[in-house]
């Protein structure tokens, strides 16, 4: 069960009356990136960081930076800022095909969905304007997606970039774009 509360509709088949109906994969693509679908994600990955957030505190990584100055950091930052950004990603995402349900009515999705590009996916829904402490989460958290979230090192040396750590608001801000995006996603669904 996902998020929704029902099977998924991956699962390839449906009951038409008494017979079940098999879904070839296209369909089962579309309904699998249907709307409701990608808040059922956004919901599970803003849990999931939420969780991560309650353990901030509980642990701090230090080390001595390039300058030679001891740092700290929380222990789940990282995967917390990685999370909180998927999270995004998936519910902005949702209202986009919402908007657009031919960017998922091919079987594959459309280019303008292949990207973690937050800022950039944002301007694709009609009425969302971020604040500025909303668009620097989202410039922090889509540069953790392909790369210091997951990895301790880009694929190319002039990629490097420093990682980024919770720091106070992030959360916050998290929640009330969160919230104000799943609400908007819901309205439409609704």
């Amino acid at each position: 069960m996902g998020g929704t509360g029902r099977p998924p509709p991956s699962a390839g088949a449906g009951r038409v009356g008494r017979r079940a109906v098999e879904l070839s994969p296209k369909q089962r693509f579309t309904l699998s990136a249907s709307p409701i679908e990608w808040a059922g994600c956004a919901d599970e990955l803003k849990h999931a960081a939420d969780l991560l957030h309650k353990q901030a505190r509980d642990g701090l990584i230090g080390w001595i930076d390039h300058a030679g100055h001891i740092q700290s950091k929380s222990h789940v930052s990282r995967a917390y800022i990685l999370l909180a950004g998927f999270a995004l990603e998936n519910v902005l995402k949702g209202l986009i095909v919402l908007a657009n349900p031919q960017y998922v009515s091919s079987g594959e999705l459309d280019p303008r969905l292949k990207s973690h590009k937050l800022i950039d996916l944002s301007r694709q829904v009609k009425g969302v304007v971020l604040s500025p402490a909303e668009e620097h989460l989202c410039a922090i958290a889509q540069e953790a997606t392909p790369y210091w979230g997951r990895y301790p090192v880009p694929v190319k040396a002039e990629e490097l970039k420093e990682e980024q750590f919770l720091r106070t608001g992030f959360h916050e801000t998290f929640l009330g774009l969160y919230y104000r995006l799943r609400h908007l996603l819901e309205s439409g669904i609704t």
